[in-house]
């Protein structure tokens, strides 16, 4: 069987999952510091150093991005 290894991100994309990353783990971090129903989705955009509308870019919702971090710990 051969292996095909995945293409290296492209700029573009590392800076994307980097800004990714780092909503979720300001959200998180929030989420236990503060309690999930308490935090705003303007705090977590606010920890995160982006806007409003970016953080909409990337998650739909708060509870969104909880759901993206219980997958990626079960994707790892």
């Amino acid at each position: 069987m051969s292996s095909v290894k995945p293409a290296p991100l492209q700029r573009r994309e590392r800076k994307k999952q980097s800004r990714i990353n780092r909503v979720r783990d300001v959200a998180l971090q929030l989420f236990v510091d503060k309690g999930f129903d308490s935090v705003t989705v303007d705090e977590i955009a606010e920890a995160a150093d982006i806007g409003r509308a970016t953080f909409f870019n990337y998650f739909s919702t708060k509870d969104a991005v909880l759901r993206s971090y219980h997958f990626w710990i079960y994707d790892e």
